[in-house]
């Protein structure tokens, strides 16, 4: 196996592995303060049904996977982190949270699947960032179409080959 390859194969595995094993904790951007007290709430974990929020939640959650999207690690980013190509970049590890974060509010909101899809298209799509999160984002993005195949078909041309390979290689998406 080459040297490139081993790294994704590395870059890979550790986004999915640390994207299963522990549930991200929400971020500044995920939580709000209810008006009604300072107590502050997970905007993604309450069920749409029993809040009187709702359409805040949702531009919370179009807000954070924007700001994920932007703060994906870069190939460039990488390169200059530096270190061994043995172990996880930094940057890898702090984007599978937020990736894990997208994950669990689409499971837990199927309402919001329209906006995740289109951040998973946009992140397995760029270029510039690392390819085994291209995979990731590939992977969950194959799971959503899977379970809508009348709204929405994808095709392996649209996607770099080796992104698309990658992507079929890693473990079925949990949702709960």
């Amino acid at each position: 196996m080459s040297r490139k390859n081993a790294a994704l194969w590395s870059l890979a595995l550790a986004v999915v592995l640390f994207w299963s094993l522990k549930p991200a904790a929400p971020t500044a951007v995920a939580t709000t303060t209810l008006a009604a007290g300072t107590k502050s709430v997970d905007v993604f974990a309450e069920p749409l049904s029993k809040s009187h929020a709702a359409p805040k939640q949702h531009a919370v959650f179009e807000e954070f996977s924007r700001s994920v999207l932007a703060n994906l690690p870069t190939v460039e980013a990488m390169r200059a982190e530096g270190g061994s190509y043995q172990f996880t970049p930094k940057s890898t590890l702090a984007a599978s949270a937020s990736l894990g974060q997208i994950a669990e509010s689409l499971a837990r909101h199927p309402e919001w699947i329209t906006i995740g899809m289109g951040f998973y298209d946009e992140c397995a799509r760029r270029s510039d960032v690392v390819q085994a999160v291209r995979a990731v984002c590939l992977h969950h993005l194959k799971h959503w179409a899977r379970k809508q195949p009348e709204v929405t078909t994808l095709h392996p041309s649209d996607y770099p080959e080796e992104v698309w390979h990658l992507s079929d290689s890693l473990p079925p998406v949990r949702t709960r």
